[in-house]
């Protein structure tokens, strides 16, 4: 008896371990929906009427309800598409379901059930919506096809069962179906029609994130034609970011004119018989080119030279090779920019082969550009510094484009990416004209061209100038480095080929000198130049079905999960 009391106790005993372990094993069940069934027809007008019967089962889990998103937002030819979709009605368990709605271009979210209130078990939902737009035209084969994803494939538990109940404007020329993960070609599903209704089964349960998805064409006119107006108009609105670039373009044209736009000056140019306002060659680049050019640099060493500062020696027969010599140090009778010029052609000694690279002169080039715009500014030329300016817009030009492809992701697509880059462009041409001379700076400038054109016309044209000065050899070297300044120094040479002119005081060692030889030894000087201080080298919904179609395309779709 003993060993009876033992064997009961021992008995009872495991029987309480294993008892929580058997029960826990019938009780918790896995969410799943048993069954996802869709009725829907696609009336004459190209309104399809959508009736989704959802019944889910939330196992031996307590949640909230489930919710539901229906995309209506893809990619369509390198741009976008949109379906119109239109809620009709939501319900629970047969009763007006408590939901929320949300929508964005892509997609709209549904979130069925009440946050104070959990539920398990199996439940139906049943969400009636009218949608517009699911249908794609293929003229040259003369069918209209509705191309669905019935199920959709982003839900996150097993479908068991599904169908599709469809009533067609005419009957079907062509049907199609498959499974699957997004991109499968499985065919797991099965066609009927009985009378004018066509039914869709499943064959065999979908997996998480499978779904079902259907193809049917009809005939062209069983269904009324989308007009070329429409047409249009749909792509316009689906598109708008197609006008972004028409809309950045007026935009930029307005900042321009009402802020970038130069003042007019006098209107007319007059012939000047001398730099106005006793400019010298940097500045009169810095308001004709808003910046120092490689010309004006040599022009600026000639001009130098002119004034005693240093020489220009030649050497060979040729007279290719040429050399800066230094005859005195920079003084008061300089300006800031062209002190920084002298010092950096100098910086590394007083003899300089103008063939050879000077280290410091780029940083010195760079330095008198920046002298010289700032000396505008302050004497009343421009508003403002034009490399500032330009630079600003040039970084918004870059950065904007940048911005609404990071921010705006919904609508991101190949059409908005180019848009952008068309915006970032345009944005770019006019940051090139935003630098603004003052008015004083429009009439100066006006002048600067009128003495560009003094030394630039014909011996017969300069005649016919009022009050032109008498020519004389001198004239030659007082004005050269303006005419190399303006790209004119061989049309200035020319008004004195008939001329004797004597060499320049700054110039030593040029063999049988004319001004015609000459000014092109000046060319190569400033090609010689201009590399000697270069910059240092651093160390979608739309497609078919019957081509290339698969599980997950078309329109429809999306899915949904409880909560």
């Amino acid at each position: 008896m003993k060993y009876l009391y033992r064997w009961l106790y021992t008995s009872v005993f495991l029987l309480m371990l294993a008892l929580p372990q058997w029960v826990g094993a019938q009780t918790l069940r896995p969410e799943q929906i048993t069954r996802f069934d869709v009725v829907a027809t696609i009336n004459k007008d190209r309104r399809i009427t959508v009736e989704e019967t959802i019944e889910y089962d939330f196992g031996s889990q307590f949640r909230h309800g489930i919710y539901r998103y229906i995309p209506t937002g893809y990619d369509r030819n390198g741009g976008r598409y949109y379906l119109l979709l239109d809620l009709v009605s939501v319900t629970q368990d047969g009763n007006k379901a408590i939901y929320t709605k949300t929508k964005n271009p892509n997609e709209t979210n549904l979130k069925i059930g009440e946050g104070d209130k959990t539920i398990t078990g199996k439940h139906t939902y049943v969400i009636r919506y009218n949608v517009n737009r699911a249908l794609n035209d293929f003229p040259d084969e003369d069918v209209v096809e509705w191309y669905w994803n019935v199920t959709g494939n982003g839900w996150n538990v097993p479908i068991l069962s599904s169908s599709l109940t469809m009533r067609g404007p005419a009957e079907a020329v062509d049907s199609t179906c498959f499974t699957g993960v997004y991109g499968s070609t499985q065919k797991a599903c099965s066609i009927t029609k009985t009378g004018d209704v066509y039914e869709t089964r499943l064959t065999k349960p979908l997996s998480a994130r499978e779904g079902l998805t259907v193809a049917f064409r009809f005939p062209l006119d069983s269904v009324l034609p989308v007009s070329t107006g429409d047409k249009i108009l749909f792509w316009i609105v689906d598109n708008a970011w197609a006008a972004t670039p028409f809309i950045v373009f007026f935009i930029m044209y307005g900042i321009w004119w009402f802020k970038g736009r130069d003042p007019k000056g006098r209107g007319t140019i007059i012939a000047q018989y001398e730099e106005p306002h006793k400019l010298n060659v940097l500045q009169m680049s810095g308001l004709l080119d808003e910046s120092v050019t490689s010309r004006a640099v040599t022009a600026a060493l000639l001009d130098l030279a002119r004034r005693g500062y240093m020489h220009v020696e030649y050497e060979g027969e040729k007279n290719k090779k040429m050399f800066l010599i230094k005859d005195r140090e920079a003084d008061a009778g300089m300006n800031d920019a062209e002190r920084a010029l002298f010092d950096g052609v100098f910086s590394e000694g007083s003899r300089v082969d103008t063939d050879k690279r000077v280290d410091d002169l780029y940083i010195a080039v760079s330095k008198a550009r920046e002298l010289t715009v700032k000396q505008l500014v302050n004497d009343g030329y421009y508003d403002k510094r034009p490399g500032i300016v330009r630079g600003l817009w040039y970084t918004a030009a870059f950065a904007v484009p940048v911005i609404m492809m990071m921010t705006l992701t919904a609508f991101l697509g190949s059409l908005m990416i180019v848009s952008s880059i068309i915006s970032g462009i345009i944005m770019m041409f006019f940051a090139h004209y935003m630098p603004r001379v003052t008015r004083k700076g429009a009439i100066v400038r006006e002048e600067i061209k009128g003495f560009k054109t003094f030394l630039s016309v014909t011996e017969e044209k300069r005649l016919a100038f009022t009050d032109a000065p008498e020519k004389k050899p001198e004239q030659f070297a007082r004005f050269l480095p303006a005419a190399v300044l303006f790209g004119v120094e061989k049309k200035w040479a020319n008004q004195f080929k008939d001329m004797q002119v004597p060499s320049p005081e700054y110039v030593q060692g040029y063999n049988n000198f004319n001004v015609g030889s000459f000014v092109n030894t000046v060319h190569a000087m400033e090609s010689d130049m201009s590399s000697s201080y270069a910059a240092p080298s651093s160390s979608g919904s739309g497609g078919s079905g019957f081509s290339g179609g698969g599980s997950g395309g078309g329109g429809g779709g999306g899915g949904g999960g409880s909560w």
